[in-house]
């Protein structure tokens, strides 16, 4: 017999929010690879007939990158909501948080010469939640695509890369508590900034006899405290 723990985990489902792309209507899994080379996310439950392919704009309702490139495609049946981005309908599927979901990150440029890198170099940062709870972390400024969000879970960590610099890359992120899959309430930010590779760590602890949250950077500059957030 399962545990109430195991129970519990099995039913935790994460909102996708989609933007279902108009320009194609139904697609056959062989012409979603050919096209993007992007693999159907099968999961379980009610199927559509065709495959359909969508934008993922997030998974909560009022934090979405109407901008996303973020691409998926399933036959899964998705659920209307009264929710529009930039005009577009928005639908929502819940997958289970465990599932791998294959997707394609479209990225456009207006130099692709620039974008082969003949001037500036890419920086990359690493985020580490060594906090003892699953966070959101969203990305601003120099991180590619300008704007981007993570959900990483306890003990897990997550990579991001800037747009090409000369010398070095700011990734000012901000930092949300969990609410059930989705965006929860809002902890905190830091800014590392990246000559090359740093890894930030988000640990637990107590300050002043209150329980704390910290971001630390390990790498370019060991153990500088990036920022405190009291819990």
């Amino acid at each position: 017999m399962p545990s109430l723990r195991e129970v519990s985990e099995n039913d935790f489902f994460v909102n996708l929010f989609l933007v279902p792309l108009n320009t194609v209507n139904s697609l056959t899994a062989e012409t979603a690879q050919a096209a993007f080379d992007l693999i159907e996310y099968s999961g379980n439950g009610i199927q559509n007939e065709g495959i359909a392919l969508y934008r993922v704009v997030g998974t909560h309702k009022d934090h979405l990158n109407c901008k996303s490139t973020v691409l998926m495609a399933t036959k899964l049946k998705t659920s209307a909501v009264d929710i529009k981005c930039n005009d577009e309908d928005v639908v929502l599927l819940k997958v289970p948080h465990n599932d791998s979901i294959p997707y394609v990150e479209i990225t456009y440029g207006n130099s692709l010469l620039n974008e082969l890198e003949l001037f500036g170099s890419r920086r990359h940062l690493t985020i580490q939640n060594n906090s003892g709870m699953d966070l959101h972390f969203e990305w601003f400024r120099d991180v590619h695509t300008d704007h981007a969000w993570d959900f990483i879970q306890n003990n897990k960590h997550e990579t991001r890369k800037s747009r090409k610099v000369d010398v070095s890359a700011y990734f000012p992120v901000k930092v949300y508590k969990n609410d059930a899959g989705s965006v929860g309430s809002y902890i905190g930010s830091f800014t590392a900034e990246v000559y090359g590779h740093d890894r930030v760590a988000i640990v637990n602890l107590t300050v002043d006899g209150k329980p704390a949250l910290r971001a630390i950077s390990l790498v370019e500059t060991p153990l500088k405290i990036l920022a405190t957030w009291f819990l």
